[in-house]
């Protein structure tokens, strides 16, 4: 008989965790129609999208030169990129901290 009446508790204790899952699906289920529905009228657009052009083969021979010197471009340009996405982050900081009014 205590076991019955445990399952019946644990049952009335998850109702809250069952409530908000179903919340958090309904939520989910209309994110997904939303951008279901844009991808059907991206899909409807009469207009053709043009074609992209194509590299030039100067462009392909100077990439070609760049990646054969013994520079490490590929490095550099991971630090660069790591450089604005610390200046990026900290430009942002300071915006949230200034209204915050934590920073000047």
């Amino acid at each position: 008989m205590l076991g019955i009446l445990d399952q019946i508790l644990c049952w009335i204790k998850q109702i809250g965790a069952l409530v908000l899952n179903s919340i958090i699906d309904f939520a989910n289920i209309l994110i997904d129609s939303f951008f279901i529905a844009i991808n059907a009228l991206i899909a409807a657009w009469p207009i053709e999208m043009p074609d992209m052009p194509t590299t030039p083969p100067q462009l392909i021979t100077a990439i070609g030169w760049v990646r054969w010197t013994p520079l490490p471009v590929e490095a550099g340009l991971a630090f660069l990129a790591f450089l604005l996405g610390v200046y990026l982050l900290w430009f942002a900081a300071g915006i949230i901290l200034r209204w915050a009014k934590v920073a000047r």
